[in-house]
């Protein structure tokens, strides 16, 4: 029966994958917030902007999250 637990190995992995994706959403949210800012400030309806936004954030959460756990 194969153990349902990660090796050391792909743990670490996993990991550095994982903290890969985190930067990149990280810079790709912050681009996205700027970007919602100067619509909001120049009058543009950026409500469906701030939306896409939110949900890009809660996959960032998610992400996060995940690290945590195989973090340990």
């Amino acid at each position: 029966m194969r153990s349902r637990r990660l090796t050391h190995r792909r743990r670490a992995d996993c990991l550095a994958e994982v903290s890969a994706c985190i930067a990149e959403a990280e810079t790709s949210t912050s681009a996205q917030a700027l970007t919602v800012m100067l619509l909001a400030r120049t009058g543009f309806d950026a409500s469906e902007a701030v939306q896409g936004l939110w949900v890009d954030m809660d996959a960032l959460a998610v992400l996060r999250d995940v690290r945590r756990c195989l973090q340990g």
